[in-house]
């Protein structure tokens, strides 16, 4: 079936967009010079944010498969904009400026950085240019 382009979609995908860009332009300041791999140390709310994140990748690539692109890219606007950004971010966040051990802000800068390249992955196919400049020139992936 067709889908229908309307006034209120190209609003909602701008916004999309605009939730992708500004969380992303916070992660590279915070996380400049830390290493975009994951830590060997997770904490139990990393470690559960990061199975969360291979549910939705194994979610993704099933409904890609199935050609169903319109629900695909409302679950990872949906895990985006609240389980990254309303949760994982601030999480994460209070860590890099709170925390007295070194290694743990480290922890929390690696996992942040990871967190957001693994999900710009999947958005990619969606809104290439904006995850191209994204990785280049803000995260250096």
């Amino acid at each position: 079936t067709p889908q229908r382009y309307t006034e209120q979609k190209i609003f909602k995908y701008r916004n999309v967009v605009t939730k992708i860009w500004n969380p992303s332009r916070f992660v590279a300041m915070e996380t400049e010079g830390a290493a975009s791999k994951m830590p060997e140390k997770l904490d139990f709310t990393e470690e559960k944010f990061f199975q969360s994140l291979e549910k939705l990748e194994a979610n993704n690539k099933k409904l890609l498969n199935e050609l169903k692109i319109s629900s695909s890219l409302d679950n990872l606007y949906e895990f985006f904009w609240h389980d990254f950004a309303d949760q994982f971010l601030e999480y994460e966040k209070k860590i890099i400026q709170e925390a007295d051990d070194k290694a743990r802000v480290d922890t929390a800068k690696s996992a942040l950085k990871t967190a957001l390249t693994r999900q710009l992955t999947l958005i990619e196919d969606f809104a290439p240019f904006v995850v191209d400049k994204i990785k280049t020139e803000m995260l250096d992936v």
